[in-house]
């Protein structure tokens, strides 16, 4: 008996460490844009995640509430514009983005605060509580953005990969794409069942000039039932809300299932050809900024080599 006890003490031990090593966080809460300056008629995302914790409840989640109940606002030092609720996308595990643009245009030179107001104190609480909301401050530059992006080349499937991890496995869908625009882009993605009909949508941010859709261990912006059948379209969205709203023809897909894993090594040998005109800007940007800096560098040891030669006469 004690030698049956030791052996369940001891199998636990092995076990609690390597579960709470692959345990996801409950949730996390970012806002976009991560910089510190605005143009004067900004959009700004919320991207958040109230996991199901073992001891919630759906009426407890307080993302439903966003936009009606619980209010969100830019405050300065003497004004305060209220942000409208253009969007909320929900994407698996219940995690939420919630899409905001100021009523009217920033003052130039100002420095705004993104606050919250719900007259509900203990709505106001479990927002904190479950969200962990932080706000954040931006000084507004004296610029208004209207250009419009647009694709150079839209959406290719590039691969799809199946990951298993300890908590889910990761399956996602990569594709690339090129665009033009001079601030930063989203990629409005819709994912249709095709069996069902059922439609899911979310921004997302492409990586450099590819873009990954689906699922992470944890969760993430769309579900897919693996082995299934999916179609999916791109509409650009920039930084300030611009967009021609039209969406790129359907790209119909297969859900990842285990048997398109994908190693490392092939992962590398995959990646995407092709660089929108903004990548392709900031890479040249960066090359004539090294070029440059070696110059001036040269010029400097120069003048020391110089003036050293003048000292020593």
């Amino acid at each position: 008996m004690k030698r049956s006890i030791f052996l369940v003490l001891l199998s636990l031990s092995v076990l609690i460490p390597k579960a709470g090593f692959s345990e996801c966080a409950p949730f996390y809460f970012r806002i976009w844009p991560e910089g510190e300056t605005l143009n004067r008629n900004p959009m700004v995302v919320l991207n958040f995640s109230e996991s199901d914790y073992p001891w919630s409840k759906k009426s407890e989640l307080v993302a439903p509430e966003l936009g009606k109940k619980i209010r969100f606002f830019f405050k300065s030092e003497h004004s305060s514009i209220p942000l409208r609720l253009i969007q909320r996308n929900r994407g698996k595990s219940d995690e939420n983005q919630v899409i905001l643009k100021p009523a009217r245009l920033l003052e130039p030179g100002v420095e705004y605060t993104l606050e919250f107001f719900c007259q509900d104190s203990v709505l106001a609480k479990r927002f904190l509580q479950n969200i962990r909301f932080r706000s954040r401050s931006w000084v507004v530059k004296n610029e208004i953005d209207k250009e419009v992006p647009v694709w150079l080349s839209e959406p290719v499937f590039q691969f799809k990969n199946y990951v298993r991890y300890g908590c889910g496995p990761e399956s996602y869908w990569k594709f690339c794409a090129s665009f033009k625009d001079q601030s930063a882009v989203f990629i409005q993605t819709i994912v249709r069942h095709l069996e069902s009909g059922k439609i899911s949508e979310y921004l997302l941010l492409p990586d450099t000039h590819s873009l990954v859709v689906g699922y992470h261990m944890c969760g993430g912006a769309f579900n897919m039932v693996p082995g299934e059948h999916y179609s999916v379209s791109f509409n650009l969205v920039d930084a300030s809300g611009n967009t021609l709203n039209q969406f790129s023809d359907p790209v119909f897909v297969q859900a990842p299932t285990e048997s398109d894993y994908l190693s490392e090594e092939e992962l590398e040998k995959k990646k995407c050809p092709c660089v929108s005109e903004q990548n392709e800007l900031e890479e040249r940007v960066s090359l004539d900024f090294a070029w440059i800096l070696g110059i001036v560098a040269l010029i400097v040891l120069l003048a020391v080599a110089n003036w050293y030669r003048n000292a020593i006469k």
